[in-house]
């Protein structure tokens, strides 16, 4: 709980709800972004390049009430991951949303999100549906909701 890592402190916190009876279901995280998305929602993107100005924006959209805060593909490509560890410590209890583009790697995407302290992790363009299944099993594992939509394409495989 003393810890100087935001993601640690957050670990140690779910640890202790636990340990108190609540949060100890992983589908609570689901019922929530369920919730949202069965309501009208205001989702904040920073789909810029900058992060020192994303940052901003995010506490100010989180100041304001948004229900999500979005860090778009832009801003990990300019910033990395460390874009999603700085949101998340700017917006607090806010849940943010990683938006990755993927085609091959997506489980890794899901992984590396998480680690960083996404709430959720949104996988956009192209994908083998073995790739999706791979991003969809990883995010399973790791207790995020989930709202999978296949779309038909060309690239999937059944």
């Amino acid at each position: 709980m003393l810890s100087d890592h935001w993601l640690v402190r957050r670990e140690a916190k779910h640890l202790t709800a636990e340990d108190a009876g609540a949060g100890a279901d992983p589908r609570v995280a689901h019922e929530r972004y369920r919730r949202l998305r069965s309501s009208q929602a205001v989702q904040v993107a920073l789909d810029m390049h900058d992060i020192t100005d994303a940052v901003r924006v995010a506490q100010a959209a989180a100041d304001a009430g948004a229900d999500l805060i979005e860090i778009g593909d832009p801003l990990i490509e300019a910033a990395g991951l460390r874009a999603i560890e700085q949101v998340k410590t700017a917006v607090n209890d806010t849940p943010v949303v990683a938006e990755m583009m993927s085609a091959d790697w997506g489980r890794d995407q899901v992984v590396l999100a998480a680690q960083a302290g996404a709430d959720i992790v949104q996988l956009i363009g192209p994908a083998t549906a073995a790739s999706v299944r791979a991003a969809v099993d990883a995010g399973r594992r790791l207790a995020f909701p989930s709202s999978l939509t296949p779309l038909p394409t060309a690239a999937t495989d059944g």
